[in-house]
């Protein structure tokens, strides 16, 4: 059995070295697997592209592949296109492999392979890096099970109703089965970094014939608001769109408007965190008045970002509806983000 570890690399210098270790430092000979680690630097403006060659060096596992500044989307379709294993593994790279994971990976996919077959996913249980014993995902899920056929239909549903299975780095995925995924043209020279994961996840479900569940902790996730994910960057709502766009379809095609309503409260949901993370952005008062109207005047916004929330919406984000469904959301929202600023700005003073 043979993995890929594929790593989006993008300003990680801070983080990466750890992530690689934790791949690296597993006793892989124990359960007879290769493992070959995919390091796919794109457009890094910190020490990243030289680090991840250092690290290369001297380790046979280790491959850097260097690329222009082509987004978190393409360059896991680049690493799709590079990989030579069975199967392949996503890692972030300010996140970590829980010890040991791979060759529980392994096992299990060979006992499954020995009851019926080799899944094309294996969904996994993660933790969140601060907290490692505690399972982050509380999925229903039976193990040692291969769900295939109707049974598909239960992930459909949550990949409909809510942002669970979103993510790919709990997620191993045939090879045989990305590469239907990705598309045979160039890739689209358009970066995209945000909601690629809705979207990537989404085809890889929708090819899967088979899918199968371990509720072990196999990754663990690092809460990185200084990341990607975690600030405000002017593309964030124009990727979401085209991301949920895609999304609609494969939804029509698996359960047609069922949860039509559910999903356009999760739209309306992507509205608060876009200006969520532009009034906690600390840009200049010029630029946050700038992509503040930008983003209410946005067709995106106007149809969802005056809706209804899904149930589970976090605080933060009830928050930014309330100012939103105000006499005057503009100013609102503005004055809320020199607010943030300012008070940001005082508690670094005051930590000097």
């Amino acid at each position: 059995m043979k993995f890929s570890v594929v790593i989006p690399v993008h300003n990680a210098e801070k983080y990466i070295e750890e992530c690689l270790k934790s791949i690296t430092s597993q006793d892989l000979d124990s359960c007879g697997s290769q493992v070959e680690i995919l390091l796919i630097e794109n457009g890094s403006t910190d020490n990243s592209l030289m680090l991840c060659d250092k690290l290369a060096e001297g380790n046979t596992n280790v491959k850097t592949f260097h690329f222009g500044k082509i987004g978190a989307y393409n360059a896991r379709q680049q690493g799709i296109r590079k990989s030579t294993g069975d199967y392949i593994i996503f890692v972030d790279a300010d996140d970590q492999m829980a010890g040991g994971s791979i060759g529980k990976l392994a096992d299990y996919l060979l006992s499954l392979q020995e009851i019926g077959e080799l899944p094309d996913i294996v969904i996994y249980n993660a933790a969140d890096l601060s907290k490692r014993d505690s399972k982050m995902f509380t999925f229903t899920f039976e193990e040692n099970k291969i769900y295939k056929g109707e049974e598909l239909n239960q992930f459909y549903e949550i990949m409909c109703k809510g942002d669970s299975l979103n993510a790919l780095w709990n997620k191993c995925i045939k090879t045989e089965t990305a590469l239907l995924c990705i598309s045979s043209e160039e890739d689209n020279n358009e970066v995209f970094n945000h909601g690629e994961d809705l979207l990537q996840t989404a085809a890889f479900l929708d090819k899967a014939k088979s899918i199968a569940y371990l509720n072990d902790i196999i990754y663990y996730y690092r809460d990185n608001r200084q990341g990607l994910t975690g600030t405000y960057h002017g593309e964030f709502l124009d990727n979401q769109v085209k991301a949920w766009e895609a999304f609609d379809d494969y939804a029509a095609k698996w359960t047609g408007d069922k949860f039509k309503a559910i999903i356009d409260e999760r739209k309306t949901l992507t509205c608060m965190i876009c200006a969520d993370k532009l009034v906690k952005s600390e840009v200049s008062g010029k630029v946050l008045k700038k992509e503040m109207r930008a983003l209410l005047d946005s067709d995106f916004f106007k149809r969802y970002g005056y809706e209804k929330l899904p149930e589970w919406a976090p605080e933060s984000s009830v928050y930014m509806q309330k100012l939103v469904l105000s006499a005057d959301p503009y100013k609102k929202l503005v004055f809320e983000g020199y607010v943030r600023s300012f008070k940001a700005k005082i508690k670094r003073f005051l930590k000097r």
